[in-house]
C-alpha cells in the first residue's frame, strides 16, 4: 500500500492539473459488506444486501494501474479488515489508506487543496440529500456545476438512477464528486471504466461539516493518532 505522504500531494496535483484518475475508498464499512461482517454500514444508513455485496466486490476487484485507486483500511486499526483487503487486492500498485483525506488532521489541508484543485472545473456532484451543496460550491468557484441529490437512507437503492443519470450527461465533467455512502464507491469505478477521461472521487463524509453541519471527530482531530494512518 502506498503511503498518504507519497498519494495525498499527487493526487491533489493531479486535481489541479486536470490528469484523470479515480480514488474508490473501501475503508471498515465497506470491507465489511465484502468480507461479510456487519448488518448495516454508513453509520447505519445503508442496508446490506446480496447485490450490494456483488457490487462492492466487483469495484474492489476492478483494475487500472496508475488510474485507478483503491483505498483500504488501516492495518493498525482494522488489522482483520485490512487482511481481508489485502487477500482481494494481492500485488495491485494502485492502493493507499481510506483515510488520505482526513485522518490525523489532514482535514483542513484537504479543504484547503481540494478547493484550488476544483476551482474553475466542471463539476458533477452525486451528495446525500439533505446536504448544502449550493454552499460549497460556492466555496469551490467552479466553472459550472449540476447536482444530483441521492436518499440517506440505502443509496445503494438509487444505483440505476445514478448510473442513468451519468450516462445522460452527455459532456462530461472535468470532476464528478461522490458524498453519497457506499453507492459512490461502486459508480466512481464503473465511472473509471466507461469514462476514464474524467476524474471520480469518493469522498464520502469529508464535507460533512460545511455540506450538514456534522462535525465527526476525524474533522475536530479527536481521533486516537495512529502512525500506520499518518505515514
Amino acid at each position: 500500500m502506498v503511503p498518504v505522504n507519497k498519494t495525498y500531494p499527487r493526487f491533489m496535483e493531479w486535481l489541479k492539473k486536470g490528469r484523470p484518475f479515480t480514488l474508490a475508498r473501501f475503508n471498515d464499512g465497506e470491507m465489511g459488506v465484502v468480507a461479510g461482517i456487519g448488518k448495516a454500514i454508513a453509520r447505519g444508513d445503508q442496508k446490506i444486501t446480496t447485490d450490494l455485496k456483488r457490487c462492492l466486490s466487483k469495484a474492489l476487484s476492478y483494475r487500472d494501474k496508475g488510474n485507478y485507486w483503491i483505498g483500504g483500511p488501516c492495518r493498525v486499526c482494522y488489522p482483520r479488515l485490512r487482511s481481508a483487503f489485502d487477500q482481494r487486492t494481492e500485488n495491485y500498485p494502485s492502493t493507499t489508506p481510506a483515510t488520505i483525506f482526513c485522518n490525523g488532521n489532514r482535514w483542513t489541508r484537504f479543504l484547503r487543496d481540494s478547493f484550488a484543485g476544483l476551482k474553475g472545473k466542471n463539476l458533477t456532484v452525486f451528495h446525500g440529500e439533505d446536504q448544502r451543496m449550493d454552499a460549497l460550491m460556492g466555496l469551490i468557484q467552479p466553472k459550472s456545476y449540476t447536482l444530483y441529490p441521492v436518499p440517506i437512507q440505502n443509496s445503494f437503492n438509487r444505483l440505476d438512477w445514478c448510473r442513468k443519470a451519468i450516462d445522460a450527461s452527455g459532456a462530461l465533467p472535468a470532476v464528478t464528486l461522490f458524498t453519497c455512502g457506499p453507492v459512490g464507491r461502486i459508480l466512481a469505478q464503473e465511472g473509471c471504466k466507461k469514462y476514464p477521461d474524467t476524474t471520480w472521487l469518493d469522498l464520502g463524509s469529508v464535507y460533512d461539516p460545511l455540506t450538514r453541519g456534522v462535525w465527526h471527530r476525524c474533522h475536530t482531530g479527536q481521533l486516537t493518532y495512529c502512525p500506520e494512518c499518518n505515514r
